[in-house]
């Protein structure tokens, strides 16, 4: 099979195109020859005709059956006389001979077959009468060999038969014929010629478009097809490859964005690992200076592992490849047990929690939704000032599970909204670390929930509150 779009649109248009030849040049052959056939036979016609008038000044009984007693009637300087007048009228037959470069024959019979007269009559003399049953006045056209001829019935019942060669009209035919070869192959070579450039003018925007594509890299992916320019039907595809260019640049600038914070959350507690056992190892120390050393790099490994716990968690959300089972669950009862885990929380920083829901159920996995939930509250919790609330509800509408976690707190400003579910970014940069946060949290959050095939979102409005809602599917 042939992969070249461009050698296929060739041969397409090569096909068409000699199809159009072939049946223009059948046609003007055939138009061609008939008018030089009847051209011929109007010829023939009147030579016919010609010698049908001078047949009808002989006397009658030149045209009866022989019979010694008739033919006494007429002397033979009458009948000669009579059969010399018998000829082809010299305008007629230079008018036929001009066309074709023979002079044209004829023959006459009589009524009882006798050859009346016969005049360059081609092989052997006399000819047979042809028959015909056209009636009296009307011409028959026959083709013999390289011959002509045209036969009438008549005056006294005579056979009158003109012919003219035709072998240069055949051969002029020929000539023709060649010349429209010659031109139709000229033609063909200048179609085929003209459709190459037309086919490569036409591949020229695809391999612009092909350049582009190749020229991307993972630090080259700002450029984009130039759409103004384009034939109607390359926009559209001009216009997907400029969209997936433009997930690929934000998917690269997020990928690196997330080695760089990644990288950056790591550091820390690495640093703190070799400055501790540096130090321990720089002298002899005492089993308390020691424990101290251990307990401190401990709580760095702690931390080393859950940044990189919830990194694989991200990964794992991101490929597809979560190993979570999911089953029915009853939410109401797991919010209970998330709101329970946070009482003594809220009762120290005296804020008042309240919960409020009703029975339901989702298919999901227990241990991934309370992470979400207890993630909501803590944050909920921190960002909320002593005498303030938080509000937990569980509803059911519109076949969704309908989960919100309000606060009364600080809320979001609004220039930090559009990125708060980004990976590693934090609202209050000086405030996470000191408590122990990554900045991961509200991005495992999205991440459980979308392998929920649910949304999660939030409405906020500084200095009044925030609100996180969660939408799950409804299992019945």
């Amino acid at each position: 099979m042939i992969r070249s779009i461009r050698l296929r649109v060739q041969l397409w248009y090569a096909g068409v195109l000699v199809g159009v030849l072939v049946s223009f040049a059948a046609i003007t052959y055939a138009r061609v020859n008939t008018m030089k056939l009847r051209e011929v036979d109007v010829q023939l016609e009147v030579a016919v005709h010609s010698l049908d008038a001078t047949l009808k000044l002989f006397p009658l009984k030149e045209f009866e059956p022989d019979s010694d007693k008739e033919r006494k009637n007429l002397s033979r300087e009458e009948r000669d006389k009579h059969l010399a007048d018998l000829t082809l009228p010299k305008e007629v037959e230079a008018r036929i001979i001009d066309t074709s470069g023979e002079r044209p024959y004829f023959a006459i019979w009589r009524g009882d077959r006798g050859l009346l007269k016969a005049q360059h009559v081609p092989g052997a003399e006399p000819r047979t009468m042809p028959n015909t049953y056209a009636p009296a006045g009307s011409l028959t056209f026959t083709n013999v060999g390289w011959y002509r001829e045209a036969v009438m019935k008549g005056t006294g019942g005579t056979r009158i038969l003109v012919g003219r060669s035709v072998a240069a009209d055949y051969a002029e035919r020929g000539r023709f014929a060649g010349l429209l070869f010659i031109v139709g192959l000229l033609v063909f070579a200048i179609g085929l010629a003209g459709g190459w450039v037309v086919a490569s003018r036409m591949m020229q925007p695809l391999a612009a478009m092909s350049a582009t594509a190749a020229s991307s890299s993972a630090r080259k992916l700002s450029e984009r097809i130039e759409t103004q320019n384009l034939d109607t039907e390359l926009v559209g595809l001009a216009e997907v490859l400029n969209a997936m260019f433009e997930r690929l640049d934000t998917a690269f600038s997020r990928q690196q964005q997330f080695t760089a914070d990644a990288s950056h959350e790591l550091r820390t507690p690495i640093a703190i690992l070799r400055s501790h056992v540096e130090l321990a190892l720089s002298r002899p120390r005492t089993v308390e200076e020691y424990r101290q050393t251990l307990e401190t790099c401990l709580r760095a490994a702690n931390r080393m592992s859950t940044l990189v716990q919830g990194l694989l968690l991200l990964a794992r959300n991101d490929t597809g490849q979560s190993d979570e089972s999911y089953r029915k669950l009853a939410m109401a009862p797991l919010l209970e047990e998330c709101v329970e885990l946070f009482r003594p929380i809220v009762d120290t920083k005296e804020v008042q929690l309240t919960l409020d829901v009703i029975p339901c159920f989702v298919r999901g996995n227990a241990d991934s939704l309370i992470q979400v939930v207890s993630n909501l509250l803590s944050n909920a919790v921190h960002h909320t000032p002593p005498g303030g609330a938080v509000f937990v509800s569980l509803s059911v509408r519109d076949n969704d599970v309908r989960v919100a976690v309000r606060d009364t707190g600080v809320g979001i400003p609004p220039e930090f909204q559009s990125h708060i579910f980004e990976r590693f970014y934090r609202v209050d940069k000086s405030r996470a670390r000191a408590s122990g946060g990554f900045g991961l949290g509200l991005a495992i959050c999205k991440s459980i929930i979308d392998s929920h095939r649910g949304q999660i979102g939030f409405e906020s409005e500084p200095g009044k509150g925030t609100t996180f809602w969660i939408h799950l599917p409804l299992k019945m």
